[in-house]
């Protein structure tokens, strides 16, 4: 059982303030100038040596004492929930499951009818606790994500969303939130006796749904939910005003999930498809495609196209890729049984008001130009050492989420100019000079990795500052922390990050997971599969 492990899992440290210090500096060097890195140094030594560095410490470590992880709620706030630009595109990722091979209505209702059955049955582990239990190394990781991704939803907020999990509590949701033609339905997905529905039973409800939305011509009342998150806050006010639309509303948010079921988008060529569908994960092509079939703020929405395009985009808060992961690779074996009379799907109806439609006019066009300022394909060269972040789990720790690699270092930049520099006989010395940096360079990585993974201390991976800086938040001091890690230009420097790498591992033969950005920066997303490697950027 996935819980019976929990109670055993070590709490994540506090690394020692000076190696917090030390690594900061470390991850300055090949970003600064010397002159920056020098003052930078100066105010270091200052923070440590003038109490206010061992005052914050000991609080983060009072912290640590008192809480199953000092650092997860302050994780998902400052990376998530605080975050005020728009879910699709910038926090959510998008992955993109294996192009199908059917056509038209019939082959999508199945298909999708399908993947309510395996997320049900994957579901069923969740409540029986049955859930086997990962491990790193012959050591369990902490199973908590995996109870936070079906019946959850994140909520705006004015200045903080918050995330919802209706699964904890005395009676489960039994439903689903279907859309089709930018229509919601509540779809129950138990029998009276509490088995799940069958295939064929989900299939002849999808029918049901699919014959009572056949306009297309309706408000695209989800798109509301790609908006900037203070905007989407004041609109999700108005909206919920109305008790129709706030109990249509708790609806979608307490489902279990969402199945999209969307509308064919214009064919390209088999060199295009794989960006055309990754964009259609992440956003869904704008207000005239599939944009409006979304809730957004859904932690799990699955995409099944009537062009056998599918996949799915989740809400990152709750959880990070693993528990998704596992969800795509999960199979389940399909069981037919006798047809019994099941009732009609609800239709969740919204009353739009004249100042509503502004709303979902304005979230339209910003749609529209957040569509039109992506590029998911086009790999941009910017001849300049920058900021890097690397994914890596800690779920060794109890409650944990994510630290950061930053990837850049002195001996990396040294390896990158060398093999550019022109002026130098290319022959083996150069060779040997080039290969010494870049072996210099993986052992650095390779200890970062092993610190990561370590059960006694997780640190050396450039981001322990940062966490520094999310407890002076809590404990009312940015502004002297703010000053030990110099001026703002060497902090944006620092923590923006321009280049985002990330692995995700699956079993299944799913195309790429489009990995979500920042404005002006790159992500890379390497997929491996049995027999190749697939690099993505957006």
């Amino acid at each position: 059982r996935s819980h019976l492990q929990q109670e055993g899992l070590p709490k994540l440290p506090v690394p020692p303030l000076r190696q917090t210090c030390q690594t900061y500096l470390e991850c300055l060097k090949p970003l600064v100038s010397t002159e920056e890195l020098g003052h930078t140094q100066l105010l270091v030594d200052e923070f440590l040596t003038g109490g206010v560095g061992d005052r914050l410490q000991k609080g983060l470590e009072r912290r640590a004492r008192k809480t199953d992880n000092w650092l997860s709620e302050w994780w998902m706030q400052s990376a998530y929930l605080d975050c005020r630009m728009p879910v699709p595109v910038y926090t959510s990722p998008g992955v993109v499951l294996p192009r199908m091979q059917f056509h038209d209505r019939q082959g999508q209702m199945r298909f999708a009818a399908k993947v309510i059955a395996g997320v049900l049955d994957f579901k069923k582990m969740i409540d029986t606790e049955t859930l086997p239990v990962e491990y790193l190394s012959g050591k369990p990781l902490c199973m908590d994500q995996y109870y936070q991704i079906l019946s959850s939803c994140r909520v705006p907020g004015p200045r903080r969303d918050t995330v919802v999990n209706h699964a904890i509590g005395k009676t489960s949701p039994t439903h689903i939130t279907v859309v089709h033609n930018f229509q919601f339905f509540r779809l129950d997905v138990y029998n009276s006796d509490g088995s799940p529905l069958t295939v064929d039973q989900l299939y002849m409800q999808l029918e049901k749904i699919w014959n009572s939305s056949l306009q297309s011509n309706k408000e695209p009342i989800g798109i509301l939910t790609s908006q900037h998150r203070n905007t989407w806050g004041k609109a999700y006010n108005n909206l919920i005003k109305d008790k129709m639309n706030k109990e249509s509303v708790r609806a979608i948010q307490k489902s279990i999930f969402t199945i999209c079921l969307d509308a064919p988008i214009p064919r390209v060529s088999d060199g295009q498809y794989w960006s055309r569908v990754a964009a259609q994960m992440l956003h869904g092509g704008g207000a005239r495609w599939n944009s409006g079939n979304r809730w957004f703020d859904k932690t799990l929405q699955f995409i099944v196209g009537e062009d056998g395009m599918c996949g799915l985009v989740y809400e990152h808060a709750p959880a990070e890729g693993p528990p998704i992961v596992f969800l795509i690779d999960y199979r389940t074996e399909m069981v037919r049984s006798p047809m019994v009379p099941l009732s009609m799907p609800q239709k969740l109806r919204f009353n739009i008001t004249p100042e509503i439609k502004r709303d979902i006019d304005k979230a339209k066009q910003n749609m529209n130009m957040m569509v039109n300022d992506l590029d998911a394909q086009v790999l941009l060269m910017y001849d300049t050492c920058c900021s890097t972040y690397e994914s890596a789990s800690l779920r060794m720790f109890k409650l944990g989420r994510t630290d950061v690699i930053r990837a850049t270092t002195v001996d990396s930049v040294k390896f990158v100019r060398s093999m550019q520099d022109s002026t130098k006989q290319v022959g083996c010395r150069s060779r040997n000079s080039s290969l010494a940096h870049f072996r210099k360079n993986e052992r650095f990585n390779k200890q970062k990795l092993k610190r990561c993974s370590s059960w006694i201390c997780y640190r050396g991976l450039c981001r322990g500052f940062w966490d520094v800086m999310f407890g002076c938040r809590g404990f009312d001091a940015p502004e002297k922390v703010g000053g030990a890690a110099g001026n703002q230009r060497v902090r944006i420097r620092a923590v923006h990050t321009v280049v985002t790498t990330c692995c995700q591992r699956t079993n299944s033969n799913s195309g790429p997971h489009a990995v979500e950005q920042v404005v002006d920066s790159l992500a890379l997303q390497q997929e491996h599969q049995q027999f190749e490697s697939r690099f993505w950027c957006c």
